[in-house]
Protein backbone atom coordinates (compact mmCIF):
# COMPACT_ATOMS: atom_id res chain seq x y z
CA UNK A 1 0.00 0.00 0.00
CA UNK A 2 3.59 2.41 -0.28
CA UNK A 3 3.03 3.73 3.63
CA UNK A 4 4.53 2.82 6.61
CA UNK A 5 3.79 1.32 9.75
CA UNK A 6 3.81 3.51 13.07
CA UNK A 7 6.89 1.17 13.96
CA UNK A 8 8.71 1.79 10.51
CA UNK A 9 8.64 5.51 11.09
CA UNK A 10 9.27 5.23 14.92
CA UNK A 11 12.49 3.35 13.86
CA UNK A 12 13.70 5.48 10.92
CA UNK A 13 13.37 8.29 13.39
CA UNK A 14 15.25 6.45 16.18
CA UNK A 15 18.60 5.22 13.09
CA UNK A 16 17.99 8.87 12.11
CA UNK A 17 18.79 10.35 15.45
CA UNK A 18 21.55 7.61 16.63
CA UNK A 19 23.64 8.09 12.91
CA UNK A 20 23.31 12.17 12.99
CA UNK A 21 21.30 11.91 9.42
CA UNK A 22 19.32 14.12 7.95
CA UNK A 23 17.63 12.08 5.07
CA UNK A 24 16.13 8.92 5.67
CA UNK A 25 14.69 5.52 3.43
CA UNK A 26 12.43 3.02 4.11
CA UNK A 27 13.56 0.31 1.64
CA UNK A 28 10.62 -2.02 0.92
CA UNK A 29 11.04 -5.23 -1.55
CA UNK A 30 8.37 -4.66 -4.41
CA UNK A 31 7.34 -3.12 -7.62
CA UNK A 32 9.53 -0.11 -8.24
CA UNK A 33 8.26 2.72 -6.45
CA UNK A 34 9.96 5.95 -5.19
CA UNK A 35 7.88 8.80 -2.96
CA UNK A 36 10.57 11.26 -3.28
CA UNK A 37 11.58 13.09 -0.16
CA UNK A 38 9.71 15.04 2.09
CA UNK A 39 10.82 17.67 4.71
CA UNK A 40 9.66 17.54 7.83
CA UNK A 41 11.13 19.77 11.16
CA UNK A 42 13.05 18.66 13.87
CA UNK A 43 11.72 19.34 17.24
CA UNK A 44 15.10 19.20 18.93
CA UNK A 45 16.75 21.35 16.31
CA UNK A 46 14.58 23.99 14.80
CA UNK A 47 17.20 24.69 11.97
CA UNK A 48 17.59 21.35 11.13
CA UNK A 49 14.94 19.16 8.84
CA UNK A 50 15.09 15.58 7.99
CA UNK A 51 14.17 14.30 4.77
CA UNK A 52 12.22 10.78 4.43
CA UNK A 53 11.01 8.64 1.84
CA UNK A 54 9.19 5.66 1.32
CA UNK A 55 11.11 3.49 -1.80
CA UNK A 56 10.30 -0.09 -3.36
CA UNK A 57 12.50 -2.42 -5.40
CA UNK A 58 12.27 -5.84 -7.01
CA UNK A 59 14.31 -8.41 -5.85
CA UNK A 60 13.55 -10.55 -8.76
CA UNK A 61 14.17 -10.10 -12.67
CA UNK A 62 11.83 -12.95 -14.20
CA UNK A 63 12.20 -16.28 -11.95
CA UNK A 64 15.98 -15.54 -11.20
CA UNK A 65 16.98 -12.79 -8.17
CA UNK A 66 18.19 -9.18 -9.84
CA UNK A 67 21.71 -8.61 -9.88
CA UNK A 68 21.81 -5.06 -10.79
CA UNK A 69 19.20 -4.71 -7.16
CA UNK A 70 22.47 -2.82 -5.80
CA UNK A 71 22.54 -0.20 -8.38
CA UNK A 72 19.27 0.70 -7.91
CA UNK A 73 19.09 1.12 -4.31
CA UNK A 74 21.92 3.22 -4.75
CA UNK A 75 19.96 5.59 -7.65
CA UNK A 76 17.06 6.10 -5.26
CA UNK A 77 19.40 6.92 -2.53
CA UNK A 78 20.82 9.86 -4.54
Amino acid sequence: NKSASIEDLRQMYAYGRFWDSDRLMLLYPGKHHDSGYESYPNEFDENRNHQCKISMVSVLDGSSLDLTIGEQIVRLVE
